[in-house]
């Protein structure tokens, strides 16, 4: 059976995915929750010993982060539909924070605070690109 790309094993009652029991069996413990099997080569069905790599989740999701953020596809989907079908890379230097808008770094006064599962994070674009105008404009731009 496959989920998402990954192979599964049935042991009893229990669905478990193989490349975790592989690596489970060769370091002779059960992998914590937090510990990620990363395939080397990025195929989801080769289960080699010599394909895989332990990791912590944080590691895993900071290197990921790293490599694929660069691709040119991936840029280009985020740049057409926004965070809704890409990922959105945190763009901070020294202080300052980018404005898709007006393309510089900036304050972080010049940015409105946006409300967000209870949590306040700063838009995407400053107080003077995020003006009524401004988004009808960038709104036109995109449908064309």
């Amino acid at each position: 059976m496959m989920v998402w790309g990954y192979k599964n094993i049935r042991i009893g009652k229990k669905t478990k995915l193989e490349h975790r029991l592989i690596m489970e069996k060769h370091l002779g413990r059960k992998l914590d929750r937090f510990e990620v099997v990363h395939h080397k080569n990025r195929n989801k069905k080769d289960n080699k010993l010599s394909n895989f790599k332990v990791q912590s989740l944080s590691e895993h999701t900071s290197e990921f982060m790293k490599k694929y953020m660069n691709l040119p596809e991936i840029k280009e989907r985020y740049r057409k539909y926004g965070k809704k079908y890409g990922f959105q890379p945190t763009r901070y230097k020294k202080g300052r924070y980018w404005c898709n808008g007006c393309k510089k770094y900036l304050s972080r006064s010049n940015f409105w605070p946006d409300k967000y599962n209870g949590k306040y994070k700063l838009r995407t674009y400053c107080k003077e690109c995020d003006k009524p105008k401004a988004r009808l404009l960038r709104r036109i731009k995109r449908n064309k």
